[in-house]
């Protein structure tokens, strides 16, 4: 039961053995850092995403290292042997990758026109998004992405604030 986004409270509650250490943001920048650079021997697009991801563009690396879940596989052994590599996703936009990374860890999505589907399935509740969003986003009655696509545009904004609504 304990996952992101719980409160430290509801987490101790569910597990109270578990152990709760404080965050160390230039530790945490420098394996970036470090993981980025070692993803470099797979392709030469890698991007750091604040506060703790890494993107990669592994398109043109496919016909050298084989299909997305091989490259995948190797990426994941490389990089876990240097660092805690905890959640990945293959999906066809860097946002995308992000969310389903977030919401349902090992995703693959290559095609886009699946794309839109799957996105729309994702939770609110479990998407990298602030508390206070995701809240108002359940407030009015939003349970997952697919949701907000069929609420006003404009009504949304108002309520998250511009540019909130961008995909």
């Amino acid at each position: 039961g304990v996952r992101p986004g719980l409160s430290a409270s509801a987490a101790l509650a569910l597990l109270p053995e578990l152990e709760l250490l404080p965050r160390e943001p230039q530790r945490e920048e420098r394996l970036l850092s470090k993981l980025a650079g070692l993803a470099l021997e797979f392709t030469p697009c890698v991007s750091i995403v604040r506060p703790a991801a890494l993107l990669l563009e592994i398109g043109g690396s496919l016909k050298l290292f084989g299909d997305a879940n091989s490259l995948r596989r190797r990426i994941l052994d490389a990089l876990g042997e240097r660092g805690p590599v905890a959640r990945n996703a293959i999906a066809p936009t860097a946002r995308a990758a992000c969310w389903l990374a977030y919401a349902q860890n090992g995703a693959r999505i290559l095609d886009r026109v699946v794309l839109a589907g799957r996105l729309g399935e994702l939770r609110v509740a479990g998407l990298p998004w602030p508390e206070g969003r995701r809240r108002t986003l359940q407030e009015m009655g939003v349970d997952r992405l697919s949701d907000c696509v069929r609420l006003p545009r404009d009504g949304l904004t108002r309520r998250l604030g511009q540019g909130r609504t961008q995909a």
